[in-house]
């Protein structure tokens, strides 16, 4: 919780302009950011039920994508490692 604190108390001095927000809901109230979260493992999870696994990654990212024409960005890459998010 601190490391978190520190760095984003670096971040809004430093490069304010590129800080969207924080996940962490206590953080964000304290440091007057805008509390922002990822997409849930469960999405990725539910896609594996209905495609490839080997694809599931890849097919969860585009229809979150085309859901939200890009706005919510944050994506998750440890749901079932890094060689099936790249």
């Amino acid at each position: 919780f601190q490391a978190q604190r520190t760095m984003l108390e670096y971040l809004c001095q430093e490069v304010p302009e590129c800080l969207t927000g924080t996940s962490n809901y206590h953080l964000a109230k304290e440091l007057n950011l805008t509390p922002i979260g990822t997409v849930a493992h469960e999405w990725f999870m539910g896609h594996q039920a209905l495609v490839n696994v080997r694809d599931s990654q890849k097919v969860a990212l585009q229809r979150w994508q085309k859901m939200f024409n890009g706005a919510l960005g944050i994506a998750l890459t440890d749901t079932i490692g890094i060689d099936a998010f790249l």
